[in-house]
């Protein structure tokens, strides 16, 4: 209610209802961007509720089966979440929030018994991994990094899928650029332009790794051991530029890790009884044990990796015809025959076109933000 007790009021209550339970539309995904970054007292309403759950849970379902045509719809899943993830608390709450039963929409494995950020790692990872393949399209990448570096210091008791996730992801991109880094040092090859943009996610992914080993590495056991399953792919990453100092501390820990698991394996009688190799259960029991002897000052301590989201001086340029496109979708076959090919608000963009009964538009090129991080490395310009 504005000062005074006139004016329109509306109920933050109702709002955060409406999003956790009504339709899961464009629009709607749409408003709750606007309202999160265009409205302090709702964002701050939104960060320090107690069932974070509520509204993350429809958003993680709507980025897990976004259509892929849709890109700017994902776009405003993926910047919603970075918004959230910018504030320490909540990042930090969304690990003791534990799921009850199991995620139901969620496809590629049962998760069972996984915490709300562990939920939020795994979707963010999916996504990044359908797109940081073939990296047509910077801006989705670097929406789900840029979170992912955001949400690392507070990670705790990852599940098992979200840590696989994370190191298999890095493992991917350490292999594309290791062999583009290959293909650029043949003489007569020509120069690559691309090898900047791999690298650059392949050090972010680095460092949300080692981030989460540094800060808490004691309650993170299901990472050290993704860590140790991959391990060949991490010490080819040694001494390159760019990479050595996130790549030196993840060896320090596999390191640690392998000594003192060679050492109790060539113990007598360590194996159980006619096998000759260890259980996963069994290594993961073996780490959750060192994990006690740890100390945290064998790495070295690497500046914090943060992102905030801004908008640039002129969004209107993007939302403007985004916000018509999606009337023209909900309003074309129905209530009224659009024109589009006059419509010069939409076609000064690429790649609107219509799709059955409605309009899908890719307004990607329109898209209007940028990056601010405290190492300033990560910027729109650079990508």
């Amino acid at each position: 209610m504005p000062a005074g007790g006139s004016g329109a009021s509306i109920s933050f209550s109702r709002l955060y209802d409406f999003f956790a339970t009504g339709p899961a539309s464009e629009a709607s995904t749409l408003l709750l961007y606007t309202l999160l970054h265009g409205s302090k007292s709702f964002q701050e309403y939104v960060l320090v509720r107690s069932d974070p759950e509520s509204l993350l849970v429809p958003v993680l379902q709507q980025l897990y089966k976004a259509n892929k045509r849709r890109a700017n719809h994902l776009y405003m899943l993926q910047i919603i979440l970075l918004i959230l993830s910018q504030d320490t608390s909540f990042s930090h709450n969304i690990h003791k929030v534990m799921l009850p039963g199991t995620v139901s929409w969620y496809r590629e494995r049962l998760l069972h018994k996984v915490s709300l950020g562990s939920l939020v790692f795994i979707v963010l990872l999916r996504t990044a991994h359908q797109n940081v393949g073939q990296l047509q399209d910077l801006y989705l990448p670097t929406n789900t990094l840029a979170a992912l570096a955001n949400l690392a210091p507070q990670a705790t008791s990852l599940h098992s899928h979200a840590a696989q996730r994370l190191v298999g992801l890095t493992v991917q991109l350490a292999r594309r650029w290791l062999k583009l880094s290959q293909a650029a040092r043949d003489p007569l090859a020509p120069p690559l332009q691309e090898l900047q943009v791999p690298q650059e996610f392949l050090r972010i992914l680095l460092e949300v790794i080692n981030c989460i080993l540094s800060l808490n590495l004691t309650r993170n056991p299901e990472l050290v051991y993704a860590l140790l399953h991959k391990q060949e792919a991490f010490g080819q990453l040694r001494g390159q530029q760019g990479l050595a100092e996130p790549a030196e501390n993840l060896q320090v820990v596999i390191d640690y890790f392998n000594s003192r698991l060679d050492s109790l394996n060539s113990q007598p009688g360590a194996a159980p009884e006619g096998h000759s190799e260890w259980s996963v259960d069994r290594v993961l029991e073996m780490v959750q044990t060192f994990t006690q002897t740890w100390r945290g000052d064998r790495l070295k301590q690497l500046p914090e990796m943060r992102f905030v989201y801004e908008e640039e001086a002129a969004p209107e340029e993007f939302f403007v015809p985004y916000c018509w496109s999606l009337a023209v979708a909900a309003t074309s076959s129905r209530l009224m025959i659009w024109n589009l090919s006059a419509v010069a608000l939409l076609t000064q963009l690429s790649g609107v076109e219509v799709v059955g009964d409605g309009m899908e538009g890719q307004l990607s090129a329109g898209l209007s933000h940028q990056w601010s991080s405290e190492d300033g490395t990560l910027h729109d310009s650079q990508v």
